[in-house]
């Protein structure tokens, strides 16, 4: 008698070769259309957890430990994919649009969440804070003292340093080291090799990894800027990141269709709306005063907010660190912005960036 029933491991692996087929084809599938890869992605994700023969839910509050991992292993090749495009030499000056966005935009959009989410959703002030920025704060001197010489001073620091040290070695091996360099194996995957090691120093010795991950790469750039293995190492960096990012929204889209929202009410999705459309856009705005870019190219950049898996490891991150009564409704508040700005960002990128 032939078992005609699945084996598990053929079934993933099968899917697994799905998946990256939809990687490598969709983008350029939808290159035309008014939708984004994420949006097919969660529609995806949502299929198939819908289905009765999955039996699993990947919701982010069931498997907090696999969250912050997956979502951080996305944030860190992300940035290295990222510091490998940027052509732009570091300088304060060049560097002033991020600079606006990072010092002005980022602090008045926490304070405006945090006040959305305390006054508006009625979440305690340390849980807005987390919603707001993936950060709850204690009171006191010692606690600030200590903030600001660790959490500030030496975190960031040392975390540029650790960064710059590993991508002039990388840099050195890569591009100037005597006889055989690293460019000539013409093997990509020295940016995923300078990503880990990166990161993993730099959490060594408790520094900001995401900032040393972000250095390593710039400093890989300017090792050699114009030699040919930068898009090879830029390519294989965004492949990578593409697979990740597709595994990460399919299990969205599961999630979604697995209960996520059901804690959801109008008062969230008007508190979401308020975020997305006047939260952001002013803040962003606000921070582009006297800018060196047109009307029309500042109101797109606060439009087109950053909301995502970045987001989600920073709630993950404060979850797993601190005790919350009140991780449910964070993560579906969380996820409520998430799918809307996929939505409406996806849906509007394509002819707004035209």
């Amino acid at each position: 008698m032939i078992d005609w029933s699945p084996d598990p491991y053929i079934v993933v692996l099968t899917a697994a070769g799905v998946l990256i087929a939809l990687v490598a084809w969709l983008p350029l599938a939808l290159r035309r259309l008014p939708i984004s890869l994420p949006i097919i992605c969660i529609l995806i994700g949502a299929v198939i957890f819908g289905t009765q023969h999955v039996g699993f839910d990947p919701s982010p509050g069931i498997h907090p430990y696999v969250t912050e991992r997956l979502t951080e292993f996305v944030v860190i090749i992300a940035l290295m994919g990222a510091g490998l495009k940027i052509d732009r030499v570091f300088s304060f000056k060049r560097w002033g649009m991020a600079w606006r966005l990072l010092l002005v935009t980022m602090p008045l959009s926490i304070l405006a969440i945090i006040g959305v989410g305390h006054l508006m959703l009625g979440l305690g002030v340390v849980a807005s804070l987390l919603l707001a920025a993936s950060l709850a704060a204690t009171t006191g001197e010692e606690w600030f003292t200590s903030w600001l010489t660790y959490n500030v001073i030496w975190e960031i620091v040392a975390g540029i340093g650790c960064g710059w040290l590993v991508g002039r070695v990388f840099g050195w091996l890569t591009f100037k080291m005597p006889g055989d360099t690293l460019a000539k194996t013409g093997d990509g995957l020295i940016a995923i090799a300078a990503t880990f090691i990166s990161y993993g120093v730099s959490e060594l010795i408790h520094c900001y990894g995401f900032f040393a991950v972000f250095v390593t790469a710039l400093t890989l750039r300017s090792a050699h800027r114009d030699h040919e293995f930068q898009r090879d190492m830029h390519d294989i960096t965004e492949q990578v990141e593409r697979i990740a990012m597709m595994v990460l929204l399919l299990a969205f889209g599961g999630s979604l269709i697995s209960g996520l929202l059901w804690v959801i009410g109008w008062t969230e999705v008007l508190a979401a709306l308020l975020i997305l459309l006047v939260v952001r856009p002013a803040a962003g705005l606000i921070g582009l005063i006297g800018a060196p870019a047109t009307l029309g190219e500042r109101i797109t950049i606060a439009f087109f907010g950053i909301r995502g898996v970045g987001s989600f490891y920073y709630l993950a991150y404060g979850l797993n660190h601190g005790e919350f009564d009140e991780a449910e409704r964070l993560w579906a508040i969380l996820s409520l912005v998430v799918l809307i700005s996929v939505v409406m960002h996806g849906l509007t990128v394509t002819p707004i960036m035209r």
